[in-house]
């Protein structure tokens, strides 16, 4: 079993915070890109290809998140019932 420090997981946490932030940046610059009307349809189809891909990442650094937050929070009720 691995065992990860607070500290570790604090910062991992924080990391994923940073990565979703640009993720959801990239995400914000696809949407003002593809509302143009002058993009020629071909590429808009390739944007929306990587959009997909930018979201799926998204996705993933979520779930990612959401686990160090679950174990930081078991963490915090096994120390509290110490």
């Amino acid at each position: 079993m691995v065992e990860y420090t607070v500290e570790t997981l604090v910062h991992l946490y924080d990391s994923l915070n940073d990565q979703i932030e640009k993720v959801l940046e990239t995400l914000r610059d696809f949407n003002s890109i593809c509302v143009d009307p002058h993009l020629a349809e071909e590429y808009k189809n390739d944007l929306g290809i990587k959009q997909h891909f930018v979201q799926m990442r998204l996705e993933k650094l979520c779930t990612m998140r959401n686990n160090v937050e679950e174990l930081l929070d078991k963490i915090l009720k096994a120390e509290v019932k110490e």
